[in-house]
């Protein structure tokens, strides 16, 4: 049987799905958060929008799919203004900042959490006929979902809203701005402070990550900025 601190650990990087239970699109999220996603879901169709979910639990198995893809060019990477990178023309250094950028290291993600989601208007897209993109591009003015974010920031600020909030709202120079991602705060927040330096230099002294040498020699800058910083 595992001690409590090993439960931590495989739930805190996305080896445990036993808090998990699937919302209303399917998607798996913690069982704390069923709830209250399914009120903001009403609260969005009151108001005229159809409340979808691209993402939510990630496993760490699927998050270092996401990283060895991206290296290996079988999905874009982005630089800071989301203009497709040519992996062949980057240093390892470079490759990093630019995965870090956009895509949480595996085993760091709060999206193994289950308290955190990408979220969309799917019939905002559907009715121009546009397939998801998540970028900022689709979020500010004149993009097809910007009547639903203007929506979704009113929301949080108000009554039934305000236990979620967007954790990288801002560029803090660490992760890119992401507008449709939402956490639910009550639960997250725990999990955040939960996820200290020691258990990061854990997960890479025990996990074979991409890049990993450069994580051991930057482990610190990218906690800070990356990980603790949101």
């Amino acid at each position: 049987m595992k001690n409590a601190s090993s439960v931590r650990y495989d739930f805190l990087t996305g080896r445990d799905e036993s808090p998990l239970c699937p919302c209303w699109s399917g998607h798996l999220v913690h069982r704390d958060v069923v709830a209250p996603l399914q009120r903001m879901r009403e609260a969005a169709a009151e108001a005229g929008f159809e409340l979808a979910v691209a993402s939510g639990y990630r496993s760490y198995q699927r998050q270092l799919v996401i990283w060895q893809d991206k290296l290996a060019g079988r999905r874009p990477l982005l630089d800071a203004d989301e203009q497709p990178l040519d992996i062949n023309h980057l240093s390892e250094t470079e490759a990093l900042w630019a995965l870090l950028r956009w895509s949480a290291i595996p085993g760091a993600s709060r999206h193994h959490w289950g308290t955190d989601l990408d979220v969309f208007a799917a019939d905002a897209l559907r009715k121009q006929g546009l397939a998801l993109q998540l970028t900022a591009a689709e979020c500010v003015a004149g993009g097809p979902l910007a009547e639903f974010h203007c929506w979704l920031g009113e929301y949080l600020k108000g009554e039934g809203g305000e236990d979620f909030c967007r954790p990288y709202a801002l560029d803090r120079g660490g992760v890119a701005p992401e507008p449709w991602h939402i956490s639910y705060y009550p639960l997250a927040d725990s999990l955040q402070q939960a996820y200290d330096f020691e258990l990061f230099q854990r997960l890479l002294s025990e996990n074979n990550l991409p890049l990993n040498h450069l994580l051991d020699n930057h482990a610190r800058e990218i906690f800070e900025r990356y990980i603790s910083l949101c």
